[in-house]
C-alpha cells in the first residue's frame, strides 16, 4: 500500500485508535499503520534509528503491540516500510521540482528541492538521509534505489537539451546520494535553514560543466587498475602471529587489542553491525570475553576502534605518497592511488568502516564523517594553486568529501573492494574538478593514465 506522509508533528500520531465517526474495520487498520510509519519517522529522525524500539513506536503511535505484528514483521520491517513510503513522497516533490526547471539546471533544481525538503520537514529529511544508512542491508538497498530514482530524473531531462550544452560532468546519482549524506550529517547535528547553501552547492556542481557530447565521468564505468603504489605495504593488515614466547603486560595488551580490532571488523563484514555479537568477536579473536571488556566497553567501542586503525594506516600511507611528487595535481593522483589501493588491500576494515557505522549509532556516524573530512588536508593546497575568480567555496571541500564517499560506499557495496582501484581517476576528478577546471583536470588525469605503464615498469625494476 502506498503511503502519503503529510508533514509530522504531534497533533497528528494523536488519538489513532479511533474516532468519533467509528470507521470501518479496514480503515482503522490502515490509520493505524499510518500512525506506526509516522512514529518511526519521527523517532528515527529525532533520535536515530539504534534508540528506536518496538515500544517507543507503539507509545508514539499509541498502537497496540498485536496491531503492529498485524502490519510488520518486526521493528526493521517498519522502518523499511516508512523509508519506501517517504522516498515515494520525497520523488514525486523532486519531479515536480525537476520539471518546472530548464532541463540543463535539472540537477541544480534536485539540488533546490532536497534543502527545501530539509528546511521543511527536518526529522522526515534526517530519517531518509542519515537513518536510512543505517538500517540494515534491506534498507541499504532501499536507499540505493531511491537515490538512483532522483538520479535517473536528472539523466532523463538531459537528454532534451542539445548535446553542445554545458552540464555537471558528474554521475547525477553521486551527487544526490553526496548532497544527502552533507544534509544527513547537518541535521543529526541540528543545524537548520539549510537553504542558504543552495548557491554554493550550485557553484559546485557547476565547476565540473561540460558539453553534454563530452562527458566522461557522469557514469561509473571503471578506469584502468594503477600500479602499485611502492609507498603501500606490501600484504593487508593482519591479527599479531600467535607466540610462546612470554610477553610484556603492555605488548599482550596491544597484541590482543588488534586481534579484537581485526576480529571485530571482520564480524561485521560477515554479518552485519547489528548481528554481530561480542561472543563471536572473541570466538574469532581466539580470546576470552574478559580480554575484550577489558579493552573495550562494547562491540560500538570496538567498532570505533575499527575506524581508528583504518583511518591511522590510510592517512599514513596516503601522505607519504602526496609529498612525495611534484605538482599539487600530481600530489592528489598519487595520494589517491595508494588510498585506493590501501581501501582494496583491507577490504575487511573499508566495509566495517564505511558501509557499517550508520548502524552503530550516532558516535560511530559521526567518527566516519570527521575522518572523511580529514582527508581534504590535501586539497587545502588547492586554492593556491592557480587562483582563479571564482574560487571554490568552503563548503566545496565538505562536498567533495560526501562525493568520494558515495563513490567508494557504491562500489563497495556493488562490487565489494575488488575494483575500487580502478575508481581512481573518477575521484581525482572529483578532487581537482572545481580547483582547475574540467578540461584541465581530464588533461592532467590523461597525463597521470598514460604514465602508469611507464611508473610500474619501474615498480617492477
Amino acid at each position: 500500500m502506498r503511503v502519503s506522509f503529510g508533514p509530522l508533528d504531534g497533533q497528528n500520531l494523536r488519538n489513532t485508535g479511533g474516532d468519533a465517526a467509528a470507521p470501518t474495520a479496514p480503515a482503522l487498520a490502515d490509520k493505524r499503520r499510518h500512525a506506526l510509519l509516522c512514529a518511526m519517522v519521527e523517532l528515527a529522525g529525532q533520535r536515530g534509528y539504534a534508540s528506536v524500539t518496538v515500544a517507543r513506536v507503539l507509545a508514539r503511535a499509541n498502537v497496540s503491540r498485536s496491531a503492529f505484528y498485524k502490519h510488520f514483521a518486526g521493528r526493521d520491517d517498519c522502518f523499511l516500510a516508512a523509508l519506501t513510503a517517504l522516498q515515494q513522497t520525497l520523488l514525486a516533490q523532486l519531479e515536480q521540482a525537476v520539471a518546472s526547471q530548464a532541463p540543463e539546471h535539472a540537477a541544480r533544481a534536485a539540488v533546490g528541492a532536497l534543502l527545501a525538503f530539509a528546511d521543511s520537514r527536518p526529522a522526515a529529511a534526517r530519517f531518509l538521509m542519515s537513518e536510512a544508512l543505517a538500517g540494515g542491508r534491506a534498507a541499504l538497498d532501499a536507499r540505493d534505489q531511491g537515490v538512483d530514482e532522483i538520479g535517473r530524473l536528472v539523466a532523463d531531462r538531459y537528454q532534451r537539451i542539445p548535446t553542445t550544452t554545458i552540464v555537471p560532468d558528474l554521475p547525477p546519482a553521486i551527487v544526490i546520494g553526496a548532497v544527502q549524506r552533507l544534509l544527513g550529517a547537518r541535521l543529526r547535528r541540528g543545524v537548520r535553514e539549510h537553504g542558504a547553501l543552495l548557491d554554493d552547492l550550485v557553484g559546485w556542481i557547476d565547476s565540473y560543466g561540460m558539453p553534454l557530447q563530452e562527458l566522461r565521468w557522469s557514469t561509473r564505468a571503471l578506469g584502468p587498475k594503477p600500479a602499485r603504489s611502492p609507498l603501500q605495504p606490501r600484504v593487508p593488515l593482519a591479527a599479531p602471529a600467535r607466540t610462546r614466547v612470554q610477553l610484556s603486560a603492555t605488548r599482550r595488551a596491544e597484541d590482543q587489542r588488534q586481534r579484537i580490532v581485526l576480529a571485530t571488523a571482520e564480524v561485521v563484514r560477515r554479518e552485519g553491525y547489528r548481528a554481530a555479537t561480542v561472543a563471536r568477536i572473541v570466538e574469532l579473536a581466539g580470546l576470552h570475553r574478559r580480554a575484550f571488556y577489558e579493552l573495550f566497553a562494547d562491540k560500538e567501542q570496538a567498532l570505533m576502534a575499527v575506524q581508528e586503525l583504518s583511518f591511522r594506516r590510510a592517512m599514513a600511507a596516503t601522505a607519504g605518497a602526496f609529498f612525495s611528487a611534484g605538482s599539487w595535481p600530481e600530489r592528489v593522483w598519487r595520494a589517491g592511488r595508494t588510498f585506493t589501493r590501501f581501501l582494496e588491500q583491507n577490504p575487511t576494515l573499508a566495509r566495517a568502516s564505511l558501509i557499517e557505522s550508520h548502524a552503530a549509532g550516532h558516535a560511530a556516524v559521526k567518527g566516519l564523517e570527521d575522518r572523511n573530512l580529514a582527508f581534504t588536508i590535501f586539497l587545502q593546497e588547492g586554492y593556491q594553486h592557480e587562483p582563479r575568480l571564482n574560487e571554490p567555496p568552503e563548503l566545496a571541500l565538505v562536498a567533495i568529501a560526501a562525493t568520494n564517499l558515495e563513490t567508494v560506499y557504491r562500489q563497495t557495496r556493488s562490487c565489494g573492494n575488488a575494483a575500487i582501484t580502478r575508481l581512481l581517476p573518477h575521484l581525482t576528478y572529483i578532487c581537482l574538478g572545481p580547483f582547475l577546471g574540467s578540461a584541465k583536470a581530464n588533461s592532467l588525469i590523461d597525463s597521470q593514465l598514460e604514465g602508469e605503464d611507464e611508473f610500474a615498469q619501474r615498480i617492477k625494476a
